[in-house]
């Protein structure tokens, strides 16, 4: 069998990280939270993610694909145009991303929101996730050159150095996107970012009775619901993923393997504001 030469990238997004979604890719808005562990990376290797404000990183050397957001799976207000650069100056704004589309999006941790928000701006559908995964088509001669790479610089803030190579010799590689707290928050935590998300986008978009969105678990995924090559495992938010960690650890040095459907949330966790805000399509 002739070996592989098209390989997948995958861009997990976790947090406070809305998708502005216009007819030619994304952008991805890091809002500044002073308490968020801001972080990209490979799964347990991530760096810390520098302030970014006005000059947007790119995600490069990927192939460009068609998948837009599942409007069922997501919330995403539809405005006719947008001003992205005034966004991205915004003091409010810690980082901006822009990608071009993948080939296929996948929304986890699903929920629904029904009855939750107020405002005229609010989205017709009324699911909500709170991880979302991009994947990407790379090319073999392109694959160890895929980075996040700042405006106006030549060193990339990320490169992809490590990637998996299944039985086929496809390629695989995972760079996780972190913005939220790695650590216990408030009870007003979750109310603060959706109303500063809503604030820095200029919709009306609140919440019913001043109340954070409960974390979105109506499905939670499991090893069966992920594409070939990423672990659910990687789903986790920070301040829960250690416990997984030591559970695939376990499985490393006993050899007894780890039930599928591990839950990767954690038994409280809170709904980091997600409204997807794009071009009317």
């Amino acid at each position: 069998m002739p070996e592989r030469t098209d390989h997948t990238l995958f861009v997990v997004f976790h947090g406070l990280i809305p998708l502005v979604e216009h007819k030619d890719g994304f952008h991805a808005i890091l809002i500044e939270m002073s308490d968020h562990w801001v972080s990209a990376g490979h799964w347990l290797a991530e760096d810390p993610l520098p302030q970014c404000q006005g000059a947007p990183l790119r995600l490069t050397d990927v192939e460009r694909g068609s998948a837009s957001l599942d409007l069922s799976l997501n919330l995403a207000v539809n405005v006719p145009a947008m001003d992205i650069d005034r966004v991205s100056a915004s003091p409010d704004c810690y980082a901006r991303i822009d990608l071009p589309k993948p080939r296929r999006i996948h929304s986890y941790f699903n929920g629904d929101c029904a009855g939750k928000l107020t405002g005229k701006d609010v989205p017709k559908s009324t699911g909500y996730s709170a991880v979302q995964v991009f994947e990407y088509a790379v090319g073999d001669a392109s694959f160890a050159d895929v980075t996040l790479m700042r405006d106006g610089e030549t060193s990339p803030l990320w490169a992809n150095r490590h990637c998996t190579t299944m039985d086929d010799g496809h390629k695989v590689s995972v760079v996780h996107i972190y913005n939220e707290p790695n650590g216990p928050t408030p009870a007003e935590h979750g109310r603060d970012e959706f109303l500063k998300g809503s604030a820095l986008f200029g919709v009306d978009v609140g919440l019913a009775n001043d109340t954070a969105l409960p974390f979105p678990n109506d499905r939670v995924p499991t090893q069966w619901d992920m594409p070939g090559g990423l672990l659910v495992q990687e789903l986790a938010s920070p301040v829960f993923r250690q416990r997984h960690v030591n559970g695939m650890l376990s499985v490393l040095r006993t050899g007894v393997e780890a039930p599928l459907g591990l839950p990767v949330a954690g038994d409280v966790y809170y709904s980091w504001a997600h409204i997807r805000v794009g071009h009317a399509l």
